[in-house]
């Protein structure tokens, strides 16, 4: 878990920092371009905004936490998140998410879709809004 919580470690500072625009819950479709797998009877991933805290879940584990952004910058900062940490059937799922939520620096939304990338702008992971 210390692996985690280095993951979520990136730093960021915005001129406001609501979530208005990312309001309610997203499902989380693809992680670096490959498609979440919940069968198993794993539970879908998401995340969900109400201002700037964050929630949701890895499939098996909770996530909470502040959400810092810029809406006239498009950045994104996850690092004040924090997760349960039970063992669950499927890690890799989990461990994937955590990475990404640690590498994603800006955030885009077009109708139903949230699509957050890197600092190189590659997308690391995209959700729709249930």
């Amino acid at each position: 878990m210390a692996a985690i919580a280095a993951a979520m470690t990136a730093c960021a500072t915005g001129s406001k920092t609501e979530g208005g625009q990312l309001s309610g819950e997203w499902n989380v479709e693809t992680i670096d371009g490959q498609k979440i797998n919940t069968g198993n009877g794993l539970d879908a991933p998401f995340l969900g905004f109400r201002g700037t805290d964050l929630y949701g879940s890895l499939s098996c584990n909770r996530l909470t936490g502040q959400l810092r952004m810029d809406t006239k910058k498009g950045t994104i900062d996850f690092s004040n998140t924090g997760s349960t940490r039970m063992m669950c059937h499927d890690m890799n799922t989990e461990q994937r998410m955590l990475n990404a939520l640690g590498r994603a620096q800006k955030y885009s939304v077009k109708g139903n879709v949230l699509t957050l990338t890197d600092h190189n702008g590659k997308t690391v992971m995209v959700l729709n809004k249930k």
